[in-house]
């Protein structure tokens, strides 16, 4: 089917008979199909099918005594990418969980995607052999140690398209810190 056939333009002055007139709505209004984002009503949940954050998973998987479920639900948090119209959480930490990757999920996709892989996920995660020690603020790769978050992300904006974390409570010890880290979204960059 043509697009070009489905659109018709209205002229000043001419009439058209009602029948017709909702003919051609009813066109139009087949067209835009609404999501279920778009019809979802206030005070109601909606469970996107097939959007299970383990589809993206980083294998092996990080070490830790509650794994990748540790990324949203050990005193982590997210920030809202308002350019890209997703979501973007990272966390773990503590004893929960040493993988330091970045996960979206895409308002327009409803889809999980792994933003960057855990830091020496090739190396089976032998962080000491690298020469970490329990309590550094980042692994040796220069990327923050995992932390549980405490909600202290936050989406900056342009001119700094930037994942904003503060703080935290570190991977392995628990001990907590006060640094601050921005992840360029553009490139894809640590700073």
């Amino acid at each position: 089917m043509k697009t070009s056939n489905m659109f018709c333009s209205i002229r000043r002055g001419r009439k058209y008979p009602g029948a017709a007139l909702r003919v051609a709505l009813a066109l139009v209004a087949s067209l835009v199909v609404a999501g279920p984002v778009e019809t979802l009503q206030p005070g109601t949940w909606y469970e996107v099918p097939g959007s299970n954050l383990r589809s993206v998973e980083a294998r092996p998987t990080p070490p830790g005594s509650t794994g990748l479920s540790s990324i949203m639900k050990s005193w982590s948090g997210g920030a809202f990418d308002s350019q890209r119209d997703r979501l973007i959480v990272w966390g773990g930490g503590h004893t929960n969980y040493a993988g330091n990757e970045i996960y979206t999920f895409d308002l327009n996709t409803l889809q999980w995607t792994r933003l960057t892989d855990p830091s020496y996920m090739n190396s089976g995660y032998n962080f000491s052999a690298q020469g970490w020690t329990d309590g550094d603020e980042a692994y040796p790769d220069g990327t923050p140690v995992s932390r549980h978050t405490y909600s202290e992300l936050a989406y900056l904006p342009p001119p700094f398209d930037a994942l904003w974390v503060n703080g935290g409570s570190k991977w392995r010890n628990g001990n907590g810190t006060r640094a601050t880290w921005l992840f360029d979204l553009d490139p894809g960059v640590l700073a």
